[in-house]
Protein backbone atom coordinates (compact mmCIF):
# COMPACT_ATOMS: atom_id res chain seq x y z
CA UNK A 1 0.00 0.00 0.00
CA UNK A 2 2.40 2.20 0.88
CA UNK A 3 6.58 2.22 0.88
CA UNK A 4 6.76 4.42 3.86
CA UNK A 5 7.90 3.00 7.07
CA UNK A 6 6.42 2.91 10.25
CA UNK A 7 8.02 2.42 13.64
CA UNK A 8 6.95 3.32 17.53
CA UNK A 9 9.18 6.38 18.63
CA UNK A 10 9.19 6.37 22.52
CA UNK A 11 6.89 9.94 23.78
CA UNK A 12 10.07 12.19 25.38
CA UNK A 13 9.27 12.27 29.06
CA UNK A 14 6.78 9.48 29.42
CA UNK A 15 7.42 6.55 30.50
CA UNK A 16 4.99 3.64 28.41
CA UNK A 17 4.05 6.14 25.52
CA UNK A 18 4.86 5.70 22.24
CA UNK A 19 3.70 7.27 18.95
CA UNK A 20 3.45 5.48 15.81
CA UNK A 21 3.23 7.73 12.56
CA UNK A 22 5.97 9.12 9.88
CA UNK A 23 7.19 12.47 11.53
CA UNK A 24 9.63 14.96 9.88
CA UNK A 25 10.47 17.88 12.05
CA UNK A 26 7.83 19.86 10.75
CA UNK A 27 5.62 17.15 12.43
CA UNK A 28 3.26 14.27 10.80
CA UNK A 29 4.03 13.19 7.05
CA UNK A 30 1.47 11.97 5.20
CA UNK A 31 2.43 8.06 4.05
CA UNK A 32 2.11 7.92 -0.36
CA UNK A 33 -0.16 5.65 -1.21
CA UNK A 34 -0.93 4.80 -5.50
CA UNK A 35 -4.05 6.71 -5.50
CA UNK A 36 -3.71 9.71 -2.59
CA UNK A 37 -1.90 9.98 0.63
CA UNK A 38 -2.52 9.01 4.23
CA UNK A 39 -1.42 10.47 7.52
CA UNK A 40 -1.69 8.37 10.16
CA UNK A 41 -0.73 8.27 13.77
CA UNK A 42 -1.40 6.34 16.57
CA UNK A 43 -0.32 7.26 20.16
CA UNK A 44 0.13 3.74 22.06
CA UNK A 45 0.20 3.26 25.87
CA UNK A 46 2.55 0.02 26.45
CA UNK A 47 2.16 -1.75 29.67
CA UNK A 48 4.32 -5.20 30.42
CA UNK A 49 2.90 -7.21 27.57
CA UNK A 50 -0.25 -4.99 26.78
CA UNK A 51 -0.30 -2.35 23.91
CA UNK A 52 -3.77 0.27 24.04
CA UNK A 53 -4.56 2.55 21.44
CA UNK A 54 -4.38 6.40 23.45
CA UNK A 55 -5.24 8.25 20.70
CA UNK A 56 -5.47 7.19 16.38
CA UNK A 57 -6.13 9.37 13.25
CA UNK A 58 -5.94 8.32 9.86
CA UNK A 59 -6.79 11.42 7.30
CA UNK A 60 -7.06 10.60 3.56
CA UNK A 61 -5.98 13.23 0.68
CA UNK A 62 -6.62 12.99 -2.90
CA UNK A 63 -5.37 15.90 -5.52
CA UNK A 64 -4.23 18.08 -2.34
CA UNK A 65 -7.98 17.82 -0.53
CA UNK A 66 -8.36 16.03 2.62
CA UNK A 67 -11.21 13.62 2.08
CA UNK A 68 -12.05 11.98 5.43
CA UNK A 69 -10.44 12.16 8.58
CA UNK A 70 -11.56 9.53 11.28
CA UNK A 71 -10.02 10.04 14.58
CA UNK A 72 -10.16 8.36 18.18
CA UNK A 73 -9.58 9.59 22.04
CA UNK A 74 -9.19 7.80 24.62
CA UNK A 75 -10.01 9.05 27.15
CA UNK A 76 -12.59 10.70 25.03
CA UNK A 77 -12.31 14.90 24.79
CA UNK A 78 -15.29 16.32 26.86
CA UNK A 79 -18.30 16.57 24.77
CA UNK A 80 -16.67 14.67 21.67
CA UNK A 81 -17.83 11.07 20.92
CA UNK A 82 -14.30 8.92 21.63
CA UNK A 83 -14.76 7.84 18.13
CA UNK A 84 -15.60 10.07 15.47
CA UNK A 85 -15.63 10.86 11.85
CA UNK A 86 -14.93 14.24 10.19
CA UNK A 87 -15.91 14.63 6.39
CA UNK A 88 -14.29 17.45 4.17
CA UNK A 89 -17.97 18.49 3.23
CA UNK A 90 -20.71 20.92 2.37
CA UNK A 91 -24.24 20.42 3.48
CA UNK A 92 -26.10 20.35 -0.10
CA UNK A 93 -29.59 22.28 1.55
CA UNK A 94 -27.89 24.50 3.89
CA UNK A 95 -24.56 25.02 2.20
CA UNK A 96 -22.71 24.48 5.81
CA UNK A 97 -19.39 23.35 6.15
CA UNK A 98 -19.60 20.32 8.16
CA UNK A 99 -16.01 19.04 8.00
CA UNK A 100 -15.68 20.13 11.89
CA UNK A 101 -18.76 18.49 12.97
CA UNK A 102 -18.08 15.28 15.36
CA UNK A 103 -19.92 12.19 13.15
CA UNK A 104 -19.94 9.91 16.16
CA UNK A 105 -18.83 5.82 14.72
CA UNK A 106 -18.32 2.74 16.11
CA UNK A 107 -14.31 2.27 16.87
CA UNK A 108 -12.61 1.88 13.15
CA UNK A 109 -9.58 -0.50 12.97
CA UNK A 110 -6.63 0.39 10.48
CA UNK A 111 -7.67 -2.83 8.58
CA UNK A 112 -11.10 -0.93 7.99
CA UNK A 113 -9.26 2.79 6.58
CA UNK A 114 -7.24 0.13 4.30
CA UNK A 115 -10.35 -1.62 3.27
CA UNK A 116 -12.09 1.65 2.71
CA UNK A 117 -9.38 3.11 0.62
CA UNK A 118 -8.64 -0.26 -1.93
CA UNK A 119 -12.55 -0.73 -2.82
CA UNK A 120 -13.71 3.05 -2.78
CA UNK A 121 -10.50 5.04 -3.82
CA UNK A 122 -8.80 2.65 -5.78
CA UNK A 123 -5.84 2.78 -3.58
CA UNK A 124 -2.96 -0.43 -4.87
CA UNK A 125 -1.94 -2.68 -2.23
CA UNK A 126 0.70 -5.43 -2.28
CA UNK A 127 -1.54 -8.50 -1.15
CA UNK A 128 -3.63 -8.61 -4.44
CA UNK A 129 -7.38 -7.32 -4.16
CA UNK A 130 -10.19 -9.87 -3.58
CA UNK A 131 -10.02 -12.76 -1.33
CA UNK A 132 -6.32 -12.94 -0.48
CA UNK A 133 -6.81 -9.21 0.78
CA UNK A 134 -10.14 -9.61 2.39
CA UNK A 135 -8.61 -12.44 4.41
CA UNK A 136 -5.22 -10.59 5.52
CA UNK A 137 -7.28 -8.12 6.90
CA UNK A 138 -10.18 -10.13 8.15
CA UNK A 139 -7.43 -12.16 10.33
CA UNK A 140 -5.70 -8.89 11.43
CA UNK A 141 -8.72 -7.63 12.69
CA UNK A 142 -9.86 -10.61 14.43
CA UNK A 143 -6.57 -10.50 15.92
CA UNK A 144 -7.46 -6.62 16.81
CA UNK A 145 -10.46 -7.74 18.39
CA UNK A 146 -9.00 -9.78 21.02
CA UNK A 147 -6.97 -7.35 21.98
CA UNK A 148 -8.93 -4.40 22.54
CA UNK A 149 -9.02 -3.25 26.33
CA UNK A 150 -11.52 0.16 25.33
CA UNK A 151 -15.00 -2.00 25.58
CA UNK A 152 -15.45 -0.88 29.08
CA UNK A 153 -15.60 2.58 28.46
CA UNK A 154 -18.25 5.27 28.96
CA UNK A 155 -20.71 5.43 25.78
CA UNK A 156 -20.35 8.99 26.15
CA UNK A 157 -17.73 11.83 27.46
Amino acid sequence: MSESRLAPLEVRGVEHLATISRRSADGFLRLELSRGELQFNQLIAIQDETVSVRKATYQYWLDGVWRFRYEYDRPAKEGKPHSHLHVNAVDGASGEDVSALHFPAARVSVEHIIWLLVQEYGVACRVGPGDELRTFLTDSYREWLEKRTDLADAPFP
